[in-house]
């Protein structure tokens, strides 16, 4: 039996179907460099060897490590523990650890070439979290089931909110220096990596509708405070209309 065959979904998002695809963003958002097409890194040494090591993974791997990821971020979270749980995910099987060591080389290039990377990096998450977004919405809009709605309009809005600081952070910046636009788009990808592994986990049965909505409580309280954009609106129990 093929991992695409595991029905892991206790609340279905099709979006997160393809376990590939779901594992390729998770590891872009801890580690930006492995979304980059390989043409355009130029960089070689370890941070090559360890980039070519993630072509080598099979799905039973990208599942054990992506059920792991869930698990470790199933608890409930405060800014402190999610720092705290972004560096266990280094200590984490082959994968993590992997992805730890690409993340640890990629810092010790220089300032002009994490900012080059992080440029292209950038615009890869935001392709990619649109194409999410997008599926989550038309499956919101399909769907006749009033509690399938109300997570998926959750879910929905937890990327759109992220989606609209990254982009904010990697576009209307150009007045700040370039190592406090790297650290605010480093700290906007974590919240990425957060708000997807725990929609993921939402959809494996990890945490309840209630931890959905607190991700999304926690997102929005955290950019409103740290970045001087409006606060988005947490989504009220609509229900579609009959």
């Amino acid at each position: 039996m093929s991992v695409d065959a595991i029905d892991v979904a206790v609340n279905p998002i099709a979006a997160l179907d393809n376990i590939s695809a779901t594992f390729s963003t998770i590891a872009m958002l801890k580690a930006p460099l492995t979304g980059i097409p390989d043409r355009q890194i130029k960089v070689r040494g370890l941070v090559r060897t360890h980039l070519k090591q993630m072509a080598d993974i099979d799905e039973v791997e990208m599942e054990g490590f992506i059920d792991g990821i869930t698990e470790l971020f199933s608890t409930r979270m405060t800014v402190e523990r999610l720092k705290d749980f972004s560096k266990k995910i280094g200590e984490m099987d082959r994968l993590g650890k992997t992805l730890e060591r690409i993340q640890d080389n990629y810092a010790k290039l220089s300032s002009a070439e994490r900012m080059h990377y992080n440029s292209i990096a950038s615009e890869v998450m935001v392709k990619n979290l649109e194409e999410i977004g997008n599926k989550i919405s038309l499956e919101a809009i399909r769907t006749e089931d009033t509690e399938k709605f109300r997570y998926l309009l959750v879910s929905q809005t937890i990327i759109y909110t992220i989606l609209e600081h990254l982009k904010k952070a990697v576009g209307d910046i150009s007045a700040i220096s370039d190592e406090l636009k790297e650290k605010q788009v480093s700290d906007i990808i974590s919240w990425a990596l957060f708000s997807v592994v725990r929609i993921e986990a939402f959809r494996r049965g990890k945490i309840d509708l209630e931890g959905l909505r607190d991700t999304l409580s926690l997102i929005v309280a955290h950019s409103t405070l740290q970045y001087p954009f409006p606060p988005i609106a947490l989504p009220d129990d609509a229900v579609p209309e009959e």
